[in-house]
């Protein structure tokens, strides 16, 4: 059995770089890519650690294996709710080419704040709980 290389593999690689970047426990993380291979209808093995991902995509002799080193990821809600939207209608059958695109728009559309965004929203806040009577 030869390991595919097409939107189901690239599907893979994109949502599991996706999921862990948005914080989900690697548990978690293990589970998901291993439902979406099964419903792709590809054979996987998946070690996924807090700052790398280990795909061995085929059976036996014929797998390729893929190491992404990452970043650990902070959690990030609305990315994490979107990815698991994918992983829902994967589950229900939706065409993996569909759901390579979606995750790709969902990857470049949700990007988290810069700090001096998070910092700024964040001093009034700081601010206003300092003037509580205490």
């Amino acid at each position: 059995m030869d390991v595919p290389h097409d939107d189901r593999t690239e599907l893979l690689l994109a949502l599991g770089r996706g999921l862990h970047q948005a914080g989900i426990p690697t548990d978690s993380l293990e589970v998901a890519l291993r439902d979406v291979a099964t419903a792709c209808g590809i054979a996987l093995q998946v070690n996924a650690l807090p700052t790398s991902l280990t795909l061995a995509v085929g059976a036996g002799f014929a797998q390729r294996l893929v190491i992404l080193r990452l970043e650990p990821g902070k959690l990030h809600l609305r990315k994490l709710a979107l990815l698991e939207g994918v992983v829902r209608e994967l589950r229900r059958g939706v065409e993996p080419g569909r759901a390579l695109a979606d995750v790709t728009a969902i990857d470049t559309a949700v990007q988290p704040r810069p700090p001096a965004v998070t910092i700024l929203a964040h001093s009034p806040l700081g601010c206003g709980s300092g003037l509580l009577p205490g």
